[in-house]
């Protein structure tokens, strides 16, 4: 296999409007151009298993960041406007972004009338649900600085366990955002067990998320 330079990363779309381009944290492009080359490899032995020929697997890591901004790609040749930068926010949905709560961010995702009909009962702003500028996803989006400032003035107000507990009873797809120590401290990591000691060294390592 040939991993070849990577010549550009996807950075244009990460980071905050208006502000510098931000890199994402972990290598994703390096690991995912590993990722590729092992199932190119895995399709090669079947393949030679088959047919008795063997192959040439070649992939490199411009193709692999290039393969990723697929849905930012086609977004370009749909409307011949580049995406921007949104932070922790997707692209065409509204509210779906992290918002400060008391004790740290949360990511709540509100993508369709319902959910965000709900969001805003636990919130205690049942009204935002039939405001004009909220009335769908498209005028949620087209009014997002609005409706984000809102919903942020509302979590801030309580930790981020006391919001997912309300939002987890009533649907609303949330998740904390976590840093290292808490990640690897959380029960879902304990019960996979996937830090494993590593040998002839004192630090343990994430295993690989594969059984």
């Amino acid at each position: 296999s040939e991993i070849t330079t990577n010549r550009f990363a996807p950075v244009s779309v990460t980071g905050e409007a208006g502000r510098p381009p931000v890199r994402v944290g972990p290598s994703i492009v390096d690991m995912g151009s590993g990722l590729w080359a092992v199932l190119g490899i895995v399709c090669a032995l079947m393949a030679r298993r088959d047919s008795g020929r063997g192959a040439v697997v070649d992939v490199s890591l411009f193709e692999t960041a290039a393969a990723w901004m697929t849905m930012h790609s086609a977004m370009f040749l749909a409307s011949g406007v580049p995406p921007g930068r949104n932070g922790s926010g997707q692209t065409g949905i509204a509210p779906y972004r992290a918002y400060r709560c008391a004790d740290g961010d949360l990511v709540v995702t509100a993508g369709n009338d319902p959910l965000f009909a709900s969001l805003c009962t636990v919130l205690g702003e049942p009204a935002w649900a039939t405001d004009a500028r909220f009335a769908d996803n498209a005028t949620r989006v087209a009014h997002g600085d609005a409706l984000n400032a809102l919903i942020e003035a509302r979590l801030a107000t309580r930790s981020r366990a006391e919001w997912v507990t309300l939002l987890d009873a009533a649907g609303v797809p949330c998740a904390p955002v976590q840093d290292v120590a808490e990640m690897l401290a959380h029960p879902q990591t304990q019960a996979l067990d996937i830090v494993r000691p590593v040998a002839g060294s004192s630090i343990p390592m994430i295993g690989l998320p594969l059984r």
